[in-house]
């Protein structure tokens, strides 16, 4: 049985393929993407990039493919989900070079 895997809509610096390979130890599937729903924002208070609700913007980033559960939990670890800083949300995110859609996670701020 082969390992489960999701997709992940990212932004900031888990765009960067070298940030990628040191965290997950390889560099996944990755398309040019667009999530509807959201809007970046620049969060002083964490000092990075981050995403907030709006039903009316769409966001650019990657979507990255075929993420297994153990990457995933490494990706949440460097997003500091559980720490309180993010957390991870279901979106619908669109690949622009294939026009295909797909479910994948995002960070977003906790609130």
């Amino acid at each position: 049985m082969a390992d489960e895997t999701v997709n992940l809509f990212v932004y900031g610096p888990l765009m960067d393929k070298s940030r990628l390979n040191s965290l997950i130890k390889r560099i996944p599937e990755m398309h040019p993407a667009k999530a509807m729903g959201y809007r970046q924002i620049y969060d002083e208070a964490l000092g990075s990039q981050s995403a907030e609700r709006d039903e009316r913007s769409s966001m650019r980033g990657m979507l990255l493919k075929g993420i297994t559960l153990m990457e995933l939990r490494q990706l949440d670890f460097f997003e500091g989900v559980g720490e309180g800083s993010y957390r991870r949300v279901k979106v619908k995110a669109t690949a622009l070079d294939t026009r295909s859609q797909a479910e994948a996670f995002m960070y977003v701020k906790n609130q």
